[in-house]
Formats: structure tokens, sequence, C-alpha cells
């Protein structure tokens, strides 16, 4: 691992002298104050079990997807700041201990010595050389237990300055631990705008796709979306679902969102800043709401009994799917058909896509 004598590199990646006394009477078989701390020095290039990290593959760019972007944030962070470490050693646990030289590449001898810890975090540990940390380390900061170790290291030739903790430089450096969380920021943002690119690809692709003929009902709900709420045609729309409505309003963001819910709950339009966004509405009653009732169907040919394969079969392949919905592009917006036990429950026209 050192550089060849008299070159740029020497100084940067030179191994201290104490590493190489403790690595060499481990090889010889020799007894060290570590050993009975379970401490075991790594071959050059080795990694402590530790960072062990699994190889998650990239997930897909969708918002369903981002738990598992979390996890592959976080592993590869984790890696992104072990690779800027010289790691040297790991205790019984598996956790490591290494140099510090960071991006900038400080020369071992003066890099600070970290630990990665089992939850993947990064501690620094007092001591100006790695005889020092492992002394504060093992003797589990404490200076009763620390300073028998310091006895056991100079017994066997090896110099450390200072007989307490105290005397150890501390950086209390964060900026193992500051760098992985960089990381994993930087990661989880590039994640969130793949997904607002997937996702503005997929509204184009939806909004060039050509419109699925709708009759009935629905059509004249269609027709008025994008209307004020005071237009004489969305009244005229409100009024096959009702009165009397119940009205809710909220503040979403910058938005007022108003809700006007038919009486047992068989349908629930939506206006946004005063104009009328969706129309949701309930084909099969259920416990919690009743059902749309009239002589004249929502959409041609749909009911509460209409499987999800007939409605594939007329409109064919839909602009977006999920487990439980379809949703088709039409002449003037959207609809979706929402689905229990494989039959329709619930008819949704919409101007938009709810992810514009």
């Amino acid at each position: 691992m050192s550089a060849e004598p008299g070159t740029p590199d020497q100084e940067l990646t030179e191994l201290p002298a104490d590493l190489l006394f403790w690595r060499d009477r481990a090889a010889r078989g020799e007894l060290a104050p570590w050993d009975r701390f379970g401490i075991r020095f790594l071959a050059d290039g080795e990694l402590p079990r530790v960072l062990d990290l699994p190889d998650l593959p990239e997930p897909e760019p969708t918002p369903e997807n981002l738990e598992a972007a979390k996890l592959r944030a976080e592993a590869e962070a984790t890696r992104l700041t072990a690779a800027l470490v010289t790691w040297v050693a790991e205790d019984g646990e598996g956790r490591g201990i290494g140099y510090w030289h960071t991006a900038d590449r400080v020369p071992l001898g003066k890099a600070e010595i970290v630990l990665a810890g089992t939850n993947a975090d990064f501690e620094h540990i007092a001591g100006a050389t790695l005889t020092e940390a492992l002394c504060v380390e093992c003797g589990a900061w404490e200076d009763e237990t620390v300073a028998p170790l310091i006895g056991e290291c100079r017994a066997l030739g090896v110099a450390i300055d200072g007989e307490t903790i105290d005397d150890f430089p501390y950086m209390e450096s964060q900026r193992p631990s500051y760098f992985r969380s960089k990381r994993y920021d930087e990661l989880m943002e590039r994640f969130k705008q793949d997904v607002s690119d997937h996702r503005a690809a997929q509204l184009a692709a939806e909004s060039a796709m050509p419109g699925v003929p709708v009759t009935g009902v629905l059509r004249s709900v269609l027709d008025v979306l994008g209307r004020p709420a005071e237009d004489e045609s969305v009244e005229a729309a409100m009024a096959l679902f009702g009165p009397p409505f119940e009205r809710s309003e909220f503040e979403i963001g910058p938005v007022v969102r108003v809700y006007q819910v038919a009486a047992d709950g068989h349908a629930q339009l939506i206006f946004e800043d005063g104009v009328f966004t969706s129309a949701m509405v309930w084909v099969r009653e259920s416990a919690e709401r009743g059902a749309y009732v009239s002589p004249a169907p929502l959409v041609d040919g749909v009911g509460p009994e209409t499987t999800r394969d007939e409605i594939l079969a007329r409109f064919g392949t839909p602009a977006r799917s999920t487990d439980a919905s379809d949703r088709f592009r039409v002449d003037g917006g959207f609809v979706r058909f929402g689905y229990v036990d494989g039959r329709v429950e619930e008819i949704t026209a919409m101007r938009t896509t709810p992810e514009a």
C-alpha cells in the first residue's frame, strides 16, 4: 500500500509506523494489548464487516418506490463515505477503524481516526495516532481502563504522548457523518427529480393518447370541468347528484379546495379556487356510503356488476393502472374506474390527473 520512496504520493499513502508495528506483531503471532478486545488488523483493501453493504438495485422512479430509494441511498451514502477512509482494523462486532483521509487526501499520518459503527454511523476517536485511538476505544473512554493499555504499549516500545484521555487530541469532528448526510440528501434529491421527470413523461404520454369515447350522464360532467362553480352548466351537473350537499373547505398550500358531498355520500364534487375539477361517484353501495341510482346510467353499459376485464375490453389500454383502478384519457379529461373484488365500485371524472 505504501508508495515508492521519493514519489509525490509517498507521504499521502505511507502507512504510519505504529500501524506497521502492530500488523507485524499480529503476523508473527505475538500478543498485543488489543487481542483481548477482539481487534483484528485488516489486509490492504479489506473492508470491515460492518461495511459489507447490500448492492441494492436502483428502483424505478415512482412515488411507490420511495422507501426502496431511501434504503439504497443509505447504503450508497455509506459506501461513498467509507471510500474516503483507509480501513486498517475491526473489532469483534465488525466495526471498522481507519484513517479519514477525505477527498482532499490528507496524509495518513495526519488523518483523523474514525470508527464505523453498526448503524453505518461514523465517529471520530480521540488520539493523534492509531495506538492512542485504540487505547481510548478499547478502554471505553475511561481513564482507569485506558491507563493500563497505555502502559502495555509503552512496555512494548510504542511511544504515547499523554496519560489521560484529556491529553489526546479530540477534534469533535462531524465531517464523516456530515459528508455521509450530504451524499444521502443528494441521492434522494436526484431520485425525487427522477420521479418528477418520469411523471412528466408519463403525463405527456397520457395527454397524447387518443381520447376514449364516453357516453352517459358522466359525459355532461366532463363537458363542464374547468368552469366556475357559479356557472349554470356546473349547477346543472351538480343537480344530477343532489341536493342536498355537505360543503367542506380546506387550504392545500396556495389552493383552496372545496368538497361538495352528496347527502348519502354517493358523490363527491371537488372545486379548486372556485373551478370544478373532478367528480367521484360511487355506483356500488357500502356501509360507508350510498350508491348512484338513476334511470340514466353514469357511463353507458357500466354498472356495479361490470368487471375489470369488461372495462378493459371496452376501453382498451389504460393511460395508467394500479392494483385497484384504471384511468383512461377521454375527450375533455380523464375517467378512472375503481374496483373492489374485480368489479366497478366508483367512477371518477377529472379535468387533469392528480399528479399534474
